[in-house]
């Protein structure tokens, strides 16, 4: 047994430390602060994109859930880096400012290029704003049974930060201010050359036999702790299908009809009002077309093609029960 060796990506997380950590000092040649903390952001960006599975996408801007109106301005923060699967939509609203339903964000990071008392508060502010934010329930079923929580994950990443026990008296003056419960304010929170620390959910370390959070200070191999706990947690959220029904419900004015169309080799056939011809075209194919309307619904028969040019007229004016809502 030799523990004690370092493992092929260990030395290359500790090798990325030192990158990042000279991006970050590149970064302090400028003076205006939103300069050097967008350089920086970027610099974490290029970090993910290298080392998450391509199938992970890297977004900026707000994310929203299906009860989330135009004045919900309070739930909407906006987000450093939003870590999202690749087979749900964002919504491009200019530049590199995306509006993303939740049940695309598997995790938030907010990067801080110096994790001050207000810069922390302001983190845990965007990170309840979050938490409150409603997936609908998966259409599918889930192909890996574990703890992690169906909501976003919540990460904050700092070049340069305090020591970990500022960090707890920080924490602690946020539950106090904010009345709020001090378990799980964030799921994992790394300092680069100073601490990480997390829920004691065996998350990332294993659980200790009390206490809220568990914490290690070391001046390398932070970054490793991150990228596990991405890995353990963000990655393993994929599985589950997602649902973006209730992003459509109440919408205004309501249609004042509806319908299907069918596109065959003949054409399009579509349902107006009273009655009109189907023309069938040769060696067409009508397999029994359900065409549905706001009150009834008629089918085109018959159920194989017919003679080239022969008509079929349809009567609309019988009426059946209207489709009933999705489930």
């Amino acid at each position: 047994m030799r523990s004690e060796e370092t493992r092929v990506l260990v030395q290359h997380c500790r090798l990325l430390e030192d990158e990042l950590e000279a991006q970050a000092r590149k970064a302090g040649i400028f003076t205006h602060p939103d300069n050097i903390g967008g350089a920086r952001e970027c610099f974490v960006k290029g970090f993910l994109q290298d080392n998450l599975p391509p199938k992970l996408r890297l977004w900026t801007g707000e994310i929203i859930d299906h009860t989330v109106t135009p004045q919900s301005t309070e739930r909407r923060k906006q987000v450093d880096v939003a870590i999202a699967r690749d087979d749900v939509p964002a919504f491009r609203i200019g530049g590199d400012k995306y509006l993303m339903p939740c049940e695309a964000v598997l995790a938030t990071v907010e990067v801080k290029s110096n994790l001050s008392k207000d810069h922390f508060f302001n983190a845990l502010d965007a990170i309840r704003a979050w938490r409150t934010l409603q997936r609908l329930p998966s259409v599918g079923f889930k192909m890996v049974q574990s703890n992690i929580p169906d909501r976003i994950l919540n990460y904050i990443f700092a070049f340069q930060g305090p020591t970990v026990e500022t960090l707890i008296r920080y924490m602690e003056e946020y539950t106090q201010f904010r009345g709020v419960l001090p378990n799980n304010l964030f799921d994992l929170c790394v300092v680069l050359r100073r601490f990480t620390i997390v829920p004691n959910n065996a998350s990332v370390f294993v659980k200790a036999p009390e206490g809220d959070y568990a914490w290690l200070e070391q001046k390398q191999d932070n970054l490793a702790s991150f990228l596990a706990a991405l890995f353990n947690s963000a990655c393993m959220l994929m599985s589950s299908p997602p649902n973006l029904a209730g992003y459509f419900v109440g919408r205004q004015p309501n249609p004042e009809r509806g319908g299907t169309v069918s596109i065959t080799e003949g054409g399009i056939l579509s349902a107006l009002t009273g009655t009109f011809p189907v023309v069938v075209k040769a060696n067409t194919a009508i397999d029994s077309v359900f065409l549905e309307r706001m009150s009834s619904s008629v089918v085109v028969s018959p159920s194989q093609g017919g003679t080239e040019g022969e008509a079929y007229t349809v009567d609309v004016s019988s009426t059946r029960p209207p489709p009933g809502p999705a489930s």
